[in-house]
């Protein structure tokens, strides 16, 4: 890649680890409409003691963690939006692309595939997982790279 591909590249990787994951966590830890499904899906394995105690020990945890980072200081909609906007960001790059940087896979992709797969594929329904799941060069590009890389 050229010296402005890797500056792009990097940008829209530290969008991701550093925006996008935590709008992300939100979803998942926080959001309390979402709580009741994504706790079983992490806790399920759990004996019913721990089921009692240890999730909502862990989520306290986590939201101390989502404020001291700053987005947790977002109202709902407020983190919803910004997330949203970040994957609109990485909808409207990508294009008619097949992958991030272009005809043939970057490191850029492992780490935009990680991101992507568990908005798209996620067991649970969120508003960030509807948008998301909205664009259909995102859901492409998912499948694109599940069937390359991961097929097993």
């Amino acid at each position: 890649m050229s010296p402005a591909d890797r500056a792009v590249a990097l940008s829209m990787r530290r969008m991701v680890e550093e925006h996008l994951y935590w709008a992300a966590f939100f979803d998942r830890w926080i959001d309390d409409d979402i709580w009741s499904s994504y706790k079983p899906i992490l806790f399920g394995i759990c004996t019913p003691q721990e089921y009692e105690v240890a999730p909502d020990q862990i989520r306290e945890i986590a939201r101390q963690y989502i404020y001291g980072q700053g987005l947790g200081r977002h109202s709902r909609a407020e983190i919803y939006e910004l997330g949203n906007a970040d994957t609109s960001a990485l909808a409207a790059y990508l294009g008619d692309q097949p992958y991030f940087m272009g005809r043939e896979p970057t490191s850029l992709d492992a780490t935009m595939y990680g991101f992507l797969a568990h908005l798209i594929y996620a067991g649970y329904e969120s508003p960030l997982n509807s948008h998301a799941r909205s664009f259909v060069n995102l859901r492409s590009y998912c499948e694109r790279m599940r069937t390359s890389y991961y097929s097993s």
